[in-house]
């Protein structure tokens, strides 16, 4: 096995560093398409899926179904029903860079004057060296010639294909046609080779990587849905109820209360139905359970929003200007429960709420377009009606007192910030929304003359400034339009007495760093990010990730909150248990202030429930590490980091091009080594915007494009030491007194960390070992162990989940003494062999351990684990 050393002053990390070509071109089968995906340093560079069309160019769906046989060999059988087709292939590596499909191609019947169709391939170089794609004489194929990662590419048929061509004369898209204008009822052969260079690989499915399906010796229900395995409660002690230390303010970068204590949330979201299908008492059990998960702030979500009932405004009402008394109940006990558990409210105002036509909004007809329902969005920045409906409800719903606590929302200090609008900006989605070419002509002639306004206050030209889609003078005045609204609805929600933070919409769906401005208007800006699987492998030097797309938006001067965060898309998120640490030690080391997974429930919470990405009180997977993600984040067991870098930019980069995450190295680079501030330029056509200097002592980035990890290296390494990840082989470790966590491809290594030594051949896993009782692991008398595993609904994504077991063993260096117990699912602890020798605790880890928590501690009894 290969042993992997992770030293705190010191690293020997990974013997396979230095690998140049590792990672760097890899191939793997699609089992999803029957068809490949090609990586360049961990982008896709080159994807294929199978298309064809009827007469007209009408779309006739493929349905594929793969088999893996062994080894990298595959079958699949993929049909073509609308056009009668049966396309089988059988797939095997030849050579180690190269990948054949044997296809048999048959026809049920014969069919004149049809496109056709056959395989299409996007190629995607992204900010990597550009490439040349040429066609092969004779429709046999395609080579691709490039400078960086994948430096050639080729595709070719053993028999010609009836047309190969570049889409639209782009050679990035190119159309293989098996068929073409006319098909026949006749059996065809065909092999596609594909070939990489010679020094790169064809790599297994996610499935063969992982070793794999669920299977019948699987963990069945490791996490009960009403339970904690698990008891941190004990953090929030000191706020119950919660509130108890004023409204909170921000301060700089930092948020604290009024009594001076400083604040910093890890939390979670409930939505929808969660919220007005709970029973009351299911609400004080699920509020206990998340205390002693180790959350101290719960989002309400999905409030308003139409396809949620009963909501906000009752059961199906006809209108969406009255609140229901009955709902308004629900939630005064929902906060009620988290409040008497220390645990604080972030709530929405705006979510998915859909105007009606009694509503009373004139233009009405024209923004729903001809439906007698609409969401607005982009049109309230210059609707008045749809303005003033906003300011109606914000006025009613925080004015309501809560029956059980007795105070207003708007008196609450246990509610921290209120959110105006939930995904809906100007700058980068809804700004189109308004524009000549989308039938609003109401609408457009409004937004048209505040342009038109806009560009001759500031000599700016009038043709560019209404192109909301283009960078430039629009971005500038979409910034302002946007920020004109949120500063009336601002001075509308303090009018009405709000004591709270606010924050006017989000940083979500790829928005740039021109975004940014309007969002400076909030008390804390607000971040949506979602990541894919595999995020340990993404090469910062040429990939984004989610943790990325956060740092983002963290504004100089400006405290930062994640009001939605996870992975996607379920179930194929097999690593998903490792995101909570991840994003835990990212916070902490860049300072941020607020975090809530996406989301705890939006079912009623009154039974196990269904699996679901966004309903994750039941799976074990999700909920296995928050509690140590708890811990690292809200205990401060990762620092701060010791250096500080503030991309300062001017005003013709911020708004000239389109810069973020995903084509700015210094953002990707830096975010995991040491803190990131986005500095504002100075902008005189936005006389409001804050340009808050970069601090004395920091460095300040001009070029977005720089990389900062060192050339040759294949991990990053926080400025601390603390943090590490190793992209070539997918590892995380966190080496600090309190926490040391190895997560990711960590199966057949051996990891050694200041305290503890992991030898899993559970391919893709996590194990966290922690100080329950803020001593160092060395001298803790109490210590949490936590395991992950992959975790997979049952066949058609029913309950229960099935859960890995582990298979290895471990062992950690700590005071003599200890007993370990074994956490059931019911937070129960039940005594559990373990060997001490030689200074240190020795752990098999085997089927026996149908747990993914235990705990090391003197014997106390059978009381739940936490701070006793």
């Amino acid at each position: 096995m290969t042993q992997i050393k992770v030293l705190l002053s010191l690293i020997i990390f990974f013997c396979f560093h230095q690998q140049g070509w590792a990672q760097q071109c890899q191939m793997s089968f699609d089992d999803k398409t029957g068809l490949f995906t090609i990586k360049s340093n961990s982008v896709d560079l080159v994807k294929a899926n199978y298309v064809f069309w009827e007469t007209n160019w009408g779309w006739a769906d493929t349905k594929s179904v793969s088999t893996i046989n062994g080894l990298k060999t595959y079958s699949t059988n993929a049909t073509v029903e609308k056009l009668g087709l049966n396309i089988t292939s059988v797939t095997k590596v030849s050579e180690p860079n190269q990948l054949n499909w044997d296809y048999t191609l048959s026809a049920q019947r014969e069919i004149n004057d049809v496109i056709g169709g056959g395989i299409a391939f996007i190629i995607d170089p992204g900010d990597q060296n550009d490439v040349n794609v040429e066609l092969l004489p004779d429709n046999t194929g395609w080579i691709m010639d490039g400078q960086n990662g994948c430096k050639n590419v080729t595709v070719r048929f053993s028999e010609p294909v009836k047309n190969i061509y570049f889409e639209g004369r782009n050679k990035h898209h190119i159309r293989a046609f098996f068929y073409e204008k006319k098909i026949l009822t006749e059996t065809a052969q065909n092999r596609m080779s594909v070939t990489l260079p010679y020094d790169a690989e064809v790599i297994g499915t996610i499935s063969e990587q992982l070793g794999g399906q669920a299977g019948i010796t699987w963990h069945r229900d490791m996490l009960h849905p009403f339970y904690s395995p698990v008891d941190l409660s004990f953090m929030n002690e000191n706020e119950i109820p919660a509130g108890k230390h004023g409204f909170l303010k921000a301060s700089g970068e930092d948020l604290q209360f009024e009594d001076g204590t400083k604040a910093r949330f890890w939390g979670t979201n409930i939505q929808a139905y969660t919220l007005f299908a709970t029973s009351p008492s299911q609400m004080k059990t699920h509020a206990k359970r998340l205390s002693q998960l180790g959350f101290n702030l719960v989002r309400f979500h999905h409030h308003d929003s139409g396809w949620v009932n009963p909501n906000i405004f009752g059961n199906k009402a006809p209108d969406t200007k009255r609140l229901d008394r009955e709902s308004l109940k629900l939630l005064d006990l929902w906060i009620k429960a988290l409040k008497d558990e220390g645990i604080y409210i972030w709530l929405d105002l705006n979510v998915g709420r859909e105007f009606t036509d009694k509503d009373g909004i004139e233009n009405f007809a024209e923004i729903a377009k001809g439906r007698n329902i609409t969401p607005a969005k982009g049109f309230n920045y210059i609707d008045d009606d749809v303005e003033a409906l906003m300011k109606e409800f914000n006025e009613a719903y925080l004015n309501h007192v809560n029956e059980y606590t007795g105070l207003a929302y708007k008196d609450d200090p246990a509610i921290i910030n209120v959110l105006l609008t939930n995904e809906n900006d100007l700058t980068h989605h809804f700004g189109n929304a308004l524009l000549p070419d989308k039938n609003v002509p109401v609408s457009n002639k409004k937004y048209m003359q505040l342009a038109e306004q806009f560009a001759n206050d500031n000599d700016l030209s009038t043709n560019q400034t209404w192109r909301s889609w283009e960078p430039g003078p629009s971005k500038i005045f979409l910034n302002d339009l946007e920020r004109s609204y949120n500063q009336r609805m601002i001075n509308h929600l303090r009018s009405v007495g709000l004591k709270s933070g606010i924050s006017t919409t989000n940083s979500w769906g790829a928005m740039p760093l021109s975004s940014l401005p309007a969002l400076t208007t909030s008390d804390i800006i607000d971040v949506h990010s979602y990541g894919r699987n595999n995020f340990f492998k993404s090469n910062p030097r040429y990939k984004d990730n989610f943790i990325s797309w956060i740092g983002a938006a963290q504004v100089i001067g400006k405290p930062l909150s994640v009001s939605e965060w996870n992975v996607e898309r379920f179930p194929d998120t097999f690593d998903r248990f490792s995101s909570p640490v991840y994003l835990a030690a990212i916070s902490a080391l860049q300072g941020w202030d607020a975090l809530m997974q996406y989301g705890y429930s939006q079912q009623p919470l009154n039974n196990e429930g269904r699996p679901s990405n966004y309903s994750t009180f039941n799976d074990p997977a999700s909920m296995a590490l928050m509690p140590a993600a708890a811990l690292i984040y809200r205990q401060n067991h990762v620092s701060e980091a010791e250096n500080t870098y503030s991309l300062s930019l001017t005003k013709e980069q911020f708004f000239g091009k389109r810069i973020d995450p995903s084509n700015a190295a210094s953002i990707r680079t830096v975010i995991e080594q040491s803190k990131l501030l986005i500095k504002m330029p100075t902008v005189p056509e936005l006389t409001w915007l804050d340009q808050a200097p970069s601090p004395e002592d920091g460095i300040e980035i001009l070029n977005p494009d720089k990389d900062f990890i060192p050339e040759g290296q294949n991990f990053v390494q926080s400025d601390t030491r603390e943090l590490t990840r190793d992209w070539n082989e997918g590892i995380y470790t966190i080496n600090t007194a309190k926490s040391q966590i190895a997560m990711g491809w960590i199966g057949g290594k051996i990891i050694i960390l200041d305290n503890i030594e992991v030898d899993l051949l559970n391919k893709n896993a996590a194990v966290a070992v922690q100080s329950l009782d803020n001593n160092p692991i060395a001298s803790s008398d109490k210590i949490l162990i936590s395991f992950a595993t992959r975790t997979e609904p049952s066949q058609g994504n029913n309950m229960p989940y099935l859960s890995e077991p582990l298979n290895g063993s471990m062992s950690i260096k700590a005071k003599e003494g200890l007993n370990l117990y074994l956490l059931n699912k019911y937070g129960k602890k039940l005594d559990h062999p373990v060997n001490y020798s030689n200074g240190s605790y020795h752990l098999a880890l085997d089927r026996t351990v149908k747990s993914y928590w235990l705990v090391l501690e003197k014997k106390m009894g059978t009381e739940i684990a936490g701070n006793q």
